[in-house]
């Protein structure tokens, strides 16, 4: 929703700013997911409801040690080096604002863990209404930039974060212990060690195809892509979502004879929403992209059919991805992404250069056609291997 007003308030040149350095900071995002959210999602089950309140404190202390640690040092650097001179900078507000925004995704993941998922919903109300009612105003102040863009997110983050915490009733007397900190970072670098490489080669693609973007044709078509990518990002959203109850109901069921039932009824969830947005979106794709965007955008609307390819396949990757990091094997994972992500970079990047717009949709498309088939086969090798061990 934000995304959507940005590019409707902003001019194509500032939203395409906005674009390159969101996407850079879902860059750095990715990592603190591998190693956090991710092995959150498979380890947290295995805790009692007495214990449960001790990991999620010790993820507390960690998560708000490393990344705070982090931003005062990419402060420091950005400040010796020129690159921040004022607060004004868009650059400040990610640095100011990610530890809240990446806070409030390690709260909502453990309400699913917690099989408590409308505590996580509560949640994204509040962020969503504070976020809203925040751009609102300094739209209507016209303070609204980048810049401010990255503080309204990272203050409603920080609410709704907080307001989860308290929820989640945290035991931050007894994980307040350097022993349990160790055993925690100790299991979850073991783990998300493979799923942070993964990431890297899942999330670098999006924004290098973003930085070439707007290097070989400019900010303009970097916000144009994005602002038609916007249209799915509901669907895309709700199977992020489903994701996190897929993987600890997997890990429950893992080496039980229901476990194929369980991800080919996965798999039918995940392709049939995005299937029935694709025909919905493209069918409407001019008038609705003149509504949302006050006629800016329009002469590319059409594009939208081929955006729409990719999230149906992309959710059978999603399901693999999590079927694979619920058996445990995030190291198959991250061989799928060696073996297609060079293929698919060198072909989008081509692509791009020479159509544009156009040829970055098209190499994306058949990128996550790719993607299925490679997931498909580890998956299918990954589970006879281990049916017949």
């Amino acid at each position: 929703m934000l995304n959507v007003l940005l590019a409707r308030w902003l001019s194509p040149q500032d939203y395409g700013a906005f674009t390159l350095l969101h996407g850079l900071f879902w860059f750095v995002g990715a990592f603190h997911t591998a190693l956090w959210v991710e092995p959150l999602l498979v380890f947290g089950p295995g805790y009692d409801r007495d214990r449960l309140p001790v990991y999620l404190g010790a993820l507390f202390y960690l998560h708000f040690g490393i990344t705070l640690l982090t931003s005062l040092l990419l402060v420091l650097i950005t400040a010796g080096t020129g690159l921040v001179h004022s607060f004004t900078n868009p650059l400040w507000g990610v640095i100011l604002s990610g530890p809240f925004i990446l806070f409030l995704w390690l709260m909502r993941q453990a309400c699913y863990v917690r099989l408590e998922p409308e505590l996580a919903a509560i949640a994204g109300t509040l962020y969503t209404i504070a976020m809203l009612l925040g751009a609102y105003l300094m739209n209507h102040y016209e303070w609204l930039s980048a810049t401010g863009a990255f503080y309204v997110m990272g203050i409603s983050s920080g609410v709704a974060g907080l307001w989860l915490a308290f929820r989640l009733q945290l035991d931050l007397s007894h994980s307040f212990n350097i022993k349990v900190w160790r055993q925690v970072l100790t299991r979850h670098w073991h783990f998300g060690r493979w799923s942070a490489a993964t990431q890297g080669l899942m999330i670098a693609p999006e924004n290098l195809y973003y930085i070439a973007l707007t290097t070989w044709v400019g900010l303009e078509a970097t916000a144009t892509l994005k602002a038609l990518r916007n249209l799915n990002t509901p669907i895309l959203r709700i199977n992020i979502a489903l994701t996190s109850l897929l993987v600890p109901s997997l890990v429950e069921v893992r080496d039980q004879p229901q476990f194929m039932r369980t991800v080919r009824a996965a798999l039918a969830t995940f392709t049939l929403g995005p299937l029935l947005s694709w025909l919905l979106l493209g069918i409407l794709n001019q008038p609705l992209v003149g509504w949302l965007y006050q006629g800016k955008y329009q002469d590319s609307a059409a594009l939208i059919w081929m955006l729409g390819i990719g999230p149906i396949f992309g959710g059978i990757v999603v399901v693999l991805n999590s079927t694979l990091r619920a058996m445990e094997l995030p190291q198959k994972v991250f061989q799928a992404f060696c073996l297609f992500t060079p293929v698919n970079l060198l072909l989008t990047l081509g692509l791009m250069i020479t159509q544009g717009v156009l040829g970055t949709v098209i190499g994306l498309s058949i990128s996550t056609i790719l993607q299925a088939g490679v997931m498909a086969g580890l998956f299918l090798r990954a589970y006879r291997e281990n049916t017949n061990g």
